[in-house]
């Protein structure tokens, strides 16, 4: 039986056999697969802190389309290893390079800062 006929029999199953102890149908293909493989790396807990700030707004290089920018934290669970906010965690006295990944600071009260800034300008 090939794999499409094997599909059409199992969809064909379930179309006709909505009864409530009805058994689900065996995975198949990369469901299977997926279900099979080996956890390589289980992410640690992350944290969220609150950060008191002074402003939300940064400007942007002079090249950009745009004026600002608002960034509502600090750090990031993506955790990617070229990202540029990397070395931000190094100001905050936090060297080990997975807290950038594993602590976020959320930025707090920026609504009300926000709306300061933004009669200013």
């Amino acid at each position: 039986m090939t794999y499409g006929e094997e599909k059409a029999n199992i969809e064909k199953k379930m179309l006709f056999d909505l009864s409530p102890e009805a058994v689900p149908p065996p995975l198949i293909g990369i469901a299977k697969l997926a279900s099979e493989s080996p956890l390589l790396e289980a992410k640690s807990r992350v944290q969220y802190f609150d950060i008191p700030i002074r402003s939300v707004l940064n400007r942007s290089k002079p090249n950009m389309p745009f004026r600002w920018t608002i960034n509502p934290y600090r750090g990031c669970e993506f955790g990617c290893k070229y990202c540029y906010a990397r070395y931000t965690h190094e100001f905050m006295g936090l060297e080990d390079g997975a807290d950038f990944e594993n602590k976020i600071y959320a930025k707090a009260d920026m609504p009300v800062i926000l709306s300061r800034e933004l009669r200013k300008i």
